[in-house]
């Protein structure tokens, strides 16, 4: 397997590889890690274990049995299986061109998993963010490696996605106050929305501890303590920044509707459409 997996990664992913040979031989061209551990910011304590697997050819019934038996072995054995999120895709859906259909809506279905639950079958293929970091950062697990995958992406399909995250994602969410009383909302919210910024801003994709502090220098004094915050609860370490949730509340929203409304006029976001 390649140096820069986590090492705390290594027992799980070697199952994986093991059992997908022995369950799937030969149907999978490659299987490649994505998400923090891609973007060398895996952090133990809190960070998802994200894969895509592509496939050769389309998936049928006999995968989704024998992707069950491997997810529900993987949670039961390792540390960090019940934290895989997991798609599968053919490898024609790698294309997040923003010509023809944004959404890839090419023949063939998806399969994804979260842990050993099966979310569902989807007939969209990866999303934008998540082939951009395939294509710079992404790790073989097993098969061919990433760089020989065809994947088609441009930049604006990529800002189609951030702005389906502002409008659609992240709308209603806000309509939520009660959320953000919880720290897992905080910390994931403030942290995506340094991210959002920063994709817009270079049309890369870095960690989210890396986008805040991108972040925290762009934005006024008053509302770098709510990025500070965050950073805190992913970390697990320090004293809380604001006295109390509800204070914290208040001000996470003010900076969550403070970036809803500038990002699309600064980046001429168009409104979310589905096409």
């Amino acid at each position: 397997m390649e140096t820069r997996i986590p090492a705390a990664l290594l027992p799980l992913l070697q199952a994986y590889a093991n059992l997908l040979e022995e369950r799937l031989p030969g149907r999978m061209k490659g299987v490649y890690l994505l998400g923090s551990a891609a973007l060398d910011a895996f952090r133990p304590p809190c960070s998802d274990v994200d894969v895509l697997g592509v496939s050769n050819g389309p998936l049928d019934p006999e995968w989704l049995m024998e992707l069950t038996f491997i997810h529900a072995k993987l949670a039961g054995e390792h540390e960090f299986g019940r934290r895989m999120e997991v798609q599968y895709a053919p490898e024609h859906k790698l294309n997040g061109m923003r010509s023809g259909s944004p959404l890839n809506l090419a023949a063939g279905a998806c399969y994804e998993w979260e842990g050993e639950r099966f979310k569902g079958i989807r007939e969209t293929g990866p999303k934008p963010a998540a082939l951009w970091i395939l294509k710079h950062h992404g790790i073989r697990i097993a098969g061919a490696p990433a760089a020989a995958l065809d994947v088609r992406l441009d930049g604006e399909s990529l800002r189609r996605e951030m702005s389906y995250n502002l409008d659609v994602y992240w709308a209603w969410r806000r309509k939520e106050p009660d959320l953000f009383l919880q720290d897992l909302w905080i910390e994931f919210a403030v942290l995506t929305f340094c991210r959002i910024y920063y994709t817009l801003d270079t049309g890369a994709i870095i960690s989210k501890e890396a986008a805040a502090a991108y972040v925290r220098q762009r934005m006024a004094a008053c509302k770098q303590p709510v990025i500070d915050e965050a950073l805190r609860i992913r970390s697990g370490r320090g004293e809380p920044v604001f006295p109390d949730a509800v204070q914290r509340r208040r001000e996470t929203l003010r900076f969550l509707d403070e970036l809803s409304d500038r990002l699309p006029r600064e980046y001429e976001l168009k409104p979310w459409t589905r096409e």
